[in-house]
């Protein structure tokens, strides 16, 4: 803008000077005034343009701002930082720009915006500071404009986190943004680092607290007979799991939560019945079943059954009768051969269930039998002895 001042716009100071040395009014110079410039420094003078600047009087051009700061008017004498959030990059700008996502600009008078560092992030332009990734979440390089989410099989406990921490074995997290993993539970457990779940220990094998890395053999039952002299052959006792190769095929339609047992009894009264009891040293599910292998009254073939019992807790109590209903040799001889496992329905099928027989029936039924001859030990793993 070029303007021409009128005399009586002139300062005093000014007028008397041009009076002490006879020079006409008309013919003063006056400076040109801070924001403005001219070719010789005098009136009539131009506005410094936006971007640009005029820091003295009587300037014959205007500054480019610098790197840093901005003027959006003209006729500046000054120019302006650039704000928190924004930074100049070039000079002679007359604006300042947004820092972008992912990064901010604390000071005044930036020429470029900082990355936000690692662990930080900054979700929105024109941002003064970054924010730190909360518990659950990551951030690994510079200039993110969102934290990540933990893996599933791994955790954040910490702000302001760099990477996430792999669970240990013992321990999973099925989901994302987890701040802790789980324990593997009682019964089951985790392998490896980095788990998403945990797997159940596999029949015949147990854990007895939570957080473990590998399971452990089950212990067999402890087996109590009683009644008619017999007792215990100890060195009977073998305890089996589902994998097993001498145990024979398993019943569809059951799940088997714990080992198979075999033991023998002996020294009973021949053809007399024995009370069994075997404690699991755990709670039974209570829809459990007592499975039985071997020839079942009436059938052709050795096959599982379920037998008459009660089931309480841990405890298993059941009747065997020498050379009758559970006993595998099939002889009155003052032995019985028992081998027994636990059974879970899951609705899939069945073994073939035996009705319960009073106590004396089925000891009428071992007589019968060895009169009638003995018969054939099946053993399919379960070894006559």
């Amino acid at each position: 803008m070029i303007a021409k001042r009128p005399v009586a716009a002139l300062t005093p100071i000014v007028l008397a000077l041009a009076a002490l040395h006879d020079i006409p009014v008309a013919e003063a110079q006056v400076a040109c005034p801070l924001g403005t410039y001219s070719n010789d420094g005098n009136e009539p003078c131009t506005d410094a343009e936006p971007g640009r600047f005029v820091s003295t009087v009587g300037a014959t051009a205007a500054q480019d701002c610098p790197v840093g700061r901005f003027q959006s008017l003209p006729g500046q004498d000054a120019c302006d930082l650039a704000p928190p959030g924004s930074f100049v990059s070039a000079p002679g700008s007359s604006a300042a720009a947004q820092c972008a996502v992912g990064s901010f600009a604390t000071n005044v008078g930036q020429t470029v915006c900082d990355l936000a560092p690692r662990g930080f992030f900054v979700a929105n332009p024109g941002a003064s500071v970054a924010e730190q990734c909360s518990i659950g979440s990551f951030a690994a390089n510079e200039g993110q404009d969102a934290c990540d989410p933990a893996p599933a099989g791994s955790f954040v406990a910490s702000v302001a986190a760099t990477t996430a921490t792999l669970c240990a074995p013992g321990s999973f997290s099925q989901a994302e943004a987890q701040t802790e993993c789980e324990l593997a539970p009682e019964g089951s457990f985790v392998a490896i680092a980095g788990a998403t779940s945990a797997t159940i220990c596999p029949t015949g094998t147990t854990t007895t607290a939570t957080g473990a890395n590998a399971c452990s053999t089950t212990p067999g039952p402890s087996v109590t007979p009683s009644g008619n002299g017999w007792v215990l052959d100890v060195g009977s006792l073998k305890s089996m799991t589902t994998g097993d190769p001498g145990l024979p095929a398993l019943p569809s339609g059951y799940e088997f939560p714990v080992v198979f047992q075999e033991f023998r009894l002996i020294t009973g009264a021949a053809g007399s019945s024995a009370r069994v009891t075997l404690d699991y040293g755990s709670t039974l599910p209570s829809n459990a079943r007592i499975l039985k292998y071997g020839r079942p009254p009436g059938g052709s073939s050795d096959t599982w059954f379920e037998i008459a019992g009660s089931i309480s807790g841990s405890t298993v109590r059941f009747s065997l009768t020498d050379g009758g209903l559970g006993d595998l040799d099939g002889t009155a001889n003052s032995v019985i051969v028992d081998p027994v496992g636990i059974g879970v329905p899951t609705g899939g099928g069945s073994a073939e269930p035996i009705p319960a027989l009073p106590i004396w029936l089925l000891s009428l039924t071992g007589v019968l039998l060895a009169l009638f001859g003995s018969v054939r030990a099946r053993v399919f793993g379960f070894r006559k002895r």
